[in-house]
């Protein structure tokens, strides 16, 4: 609405303008001796800078518009992400829920194999996925473990998963079971599940 009404005003400033101009034109060729030069030249001044005022606030809302247009259309292409960001997580959490895990239910060190899905729902863990190379594992339960007073009493249920690691190398490594066979603490706590069974590598 805004851009008509500037549209409509220049137009009239600039169609006076033309009306002042000729008027000029034919006092200087000596057509209309009653025409005050001054007065005409800053008539046409007026209606000329009018135009190009108006030109430059059609220009700003028309720059206005386009960065709005942008804004609207970068915040639809975000919510088109998150959605698929959000199938993709509940198509992954699905998945998540048929897996099984041991998780520790005696203070000396007991497992009970359960699905991640009647963890969740039965037991009302909020269960997090820590997948990544052994040092960064490592790392995560490090960090876990300054922080195990809060996981316990959130009901947070950390599950590391080792990636480039196949069957073999999960099978030799210490399982807490012998002596001189202990695992670090950070891999034992009460917050920790080991991954249980087959359909992890997936």
């Amino acid at each position: 609405l805004r851009l008509f009404f500037y549209g409509a005003f220049a137009s009239g400033a600039f169609v006076g303008g033309l009306i002042t101009a000729s008027g000029v034109a034919a006092a200087l060729n000596g057509l209309r001796p009653d025409v005050d030069l001054n007065a005409e030249y800053a008539n046409m001044a007026i209606d000329f800078g009018f135009v190009a005022l108006f030109g430059v606030l059609a220009k700003i809302d028309l720059d206005k518009g386009a960065e709005l247009d942008a804004a609207v259309e970068e915040k639809v292409q975000r919510g088109k992400q998150r959605k698929k960001l959000t199938a993709s997580m509940r198509e992954r959490e699905a998945l998540l829920k048929d897996l099984n895990v041991n998780v520790r239910v005696t203070e000396d060190g007991g497992t009970k194999t359960a699905p991640v899905g009647i963890m969740q729902e039965k037991a009302k863990q909020h269960v997090i996925l820590v997948a990544g190379p052994g040092r960064a594992i490592r790392d995560a339960l490090r960090g876990a473990q300054l922080n195990k007073v809060n996981f316990a009493m959130t009901n947070i249920l950390v599950v590391p998963y080792e990636t480039g690691a196949d069957a073999a190398d999960r099978a030799s490594r210490p399982d807490g079971g012998g002596f001189g066979d202990s695992r670090p603490a950070y891999e034992t706590q009460p917050y920790v599940a080991d991954p249980a069974g087959e359909g992890w590598e997936a």
